[in-house]
């Protein structure tokens, strides 16, 4: 799969037209990565590691594919897509950034 980013203000190009909705596979990279990935849980400073598990993560990647009936290879990319750049976004903490790092490299994996 080769990256593709999506810009969530709407079209990326103005010849496309303009829109201020975002294309709908956002929003599911958005719930996934809070879900699956745990973005809610490292702004927190919560550190379980059950939860980050690579067999965790990749049972709820699972469900929330047969939820939203989507590809998983497809919200992997746009999770990862968003860890990334969340990376300068949170540029006052280290420790989210490394956190964002370690992620990435679970999902990577799942």
């Amino acid at each position: 799969f080769e990256p593709i980013f999506i810009d969530p203000r709407g079209y990326a190009n103005r010849k496309d037209g303009f829109s201020m909705v975002g294309p709908p596979n956002y929003d599911l990279y958005k719930i996934a990565h809070s879900y699956v990935a745990g973005y809610d849980y490292i702004i927190c400073g919560y550190d379980n590691d059950i939860f980050f598990e690579a067999m965790s993560m990749k049972s709820r990647l699972n469900k929330f594919c047969k939820i939203f009936d989507c590809d998983s290879d497809d919200i992997v990319m746009g999770m990862k897509n968003l860890f990334i750049s969340m990376l300068p976004l949170h540029s006052n903490s280290s420790e989210r950034q490394r956190n964002f790092i370690k992620i990435l490299y679970l999902i990577n994996n799942l």
